[in-house]
């Protein structure tokens, strides 16, 4: 049994090790989605995609990235059979060693933006919960997730239809962004959501359809939501509006316009992230608290 890279060429055994080993998730992770998040996204390092092979076959994985000095353990997990042999912290030990090497000050557990699966540790995985406490992690915040379920009868094109006529009444409009708006979008998110916001509306535009609704009022964009960039399919977030269009609808406009398009597309559940405004979502769109999860992290120097 060794500890060594994992290559693009182990992405279907990685895949399946992940839904074996993180059950809460109930089989979501996909080549696509794993490709994207731990291959394709900038941050991403080829030295800290760690994999346990036991005999050739994969049996443990620790990955990790970097963001300018904050370094980011991404996902992890070990088959049951192959526990309480110290390969989960010899792998957390090396990562953490690559990420200081490379300049960073602190790890941050599971929640890096963008692009993640969980914005933390549901705690109900208490073997990781427990190895993280043990290599020194310790909790920095409680967030919730929500969710807000797509089969059922209700119609989030009618509401979002609704919602649409209202703000109309103060000149503003919602559409689905355009493969031209990708820069003026970017540059408006960073002016308006400094941090990893713009980054993931940048990578959204990628994909087909564009999963981004924007809200133009008096031809200027004050307004946007978007979908799949965090979480698994189906996942919303993140969105904003600006100042000075809030308090008119746009928010709620943008979230069920967004909500009819994911439930045309076949969608059982969207589930929203990292939620702040928990009352606007439970009013908006009847969402419900469906995770807590724990942020933790660990300072590398």
């Amino acid at each position: 049994m060794h500890i060594d890279l994992i290559e693009e060429k182990h992405l279907h055994d990685l895949t399946d090790l992940l839904n074996r080993n993180c059950d809460l998730e109930g089989d979501r992770f996909t080549p696509a989605l794993v490709r994207r998040r731990l291959w394709d996204y900038p941050f991403n390092l080829s030295q800290a995609r760690l994999g346990a092979f036991d005999d050739g076959r994969l049996v443990g994985t620790v990955i990790g990235g970097l963001t300018q000095s904050q370094g980011t353990l991404r996902v992890f997990a070990v088959e049951e059979s192959h526990r309480r042999r110290g390969l989960a912290s010899r792998m957390l030990g090396q990562l953490e060693e690559v990420l200081r090497r490379r300049g960073a000050s602190e790890i941050l557990a599971l929640y890096g933006a963008p692009g993640y699966f969980m914005p933390g540790l549901d705690p109900r995985y208490t073997a990781a919960l427990c190895l993280l406490q043990r290599q020194g992690y310790e909790r920095t915040n409680v967030v919730v997730n929500m969710a807000v379920p797509l089969n059922g009868r209700q119609s989030f094109e009618a509401l979002a239809r609704s919602s649409e006529r209202r703000i109309r009444r103060h000149g503003a409009h919602v559409r689905r962004a355009e493969p031209t708006d990708r820069s003026s979008l970017k540059a408006w998110v960073s002016q308006h959501f400094p941090g990893g916001w713009s980054l993931e509306a940048d990578l959204a535009f990628d994909e087909t359809p564009i999963p981004i609704w924007v809200a133009i009022r008096n031809a200027r964009l004050v307004g946007f939501a978007l979908y799949d960039a965090d979480l698994f399919t189906g996942g919303f977030g993140p969105t904003g509006v600006a100042e000075e269009a809030r308090g008119l609808g746009v928010g709620g406009a943008l979230m069920l316009r967004t909500l009819a398009d994911m439930q045309a597309r076949g969608y059982g559940e969207c589930e929203i992230a990292w939620v702040g405004p928990v009352g606007f979502y439970a009013h908006t769109c009847g969402a419900r608290i469906n995770r807590t999860l724990w942020q933790m992290s660990k300072k590398l120097r």
